[in-house]
């Protein structure tokens, strides 16, 4: 018999706190994009979700146009 192997796989939905560490950003700043709507949310009991293809969504939509910064500054790495 051949001995199964363990595929990680990548998470389909993330906890706000780890939406949050994913990002790089702070849990308040997730929350408030989930209650204003930017950002959808799945409630399944007491803990609130957030879908890996959101986050991604929610990351294009904030994508800066290299026109609106000219000298590259933002994407810049210091």
């Amino acid at each position: 018999m051949r001995a199964r192997t363990r595929v990680p796989l990548a998470p389909i939905a993330y906890s706000v706190p780890d939406a949050a560490l994913v990002l790089g950003l702070g849990e308040p700043t997730i929350w408030k994009a989930i209650s204003t709507g930017e950002l959808a949310a799945v409630k399944i009991g007491k803990r609130t979700l957030v879908k890996a293809d959101d986050l991604d969504a929610f990351l294009d939509r904030h994508r800066q146009d290299p026109a609106v910064d000219p000298d590259g500054v933002l994407g810049v790495a210091l």
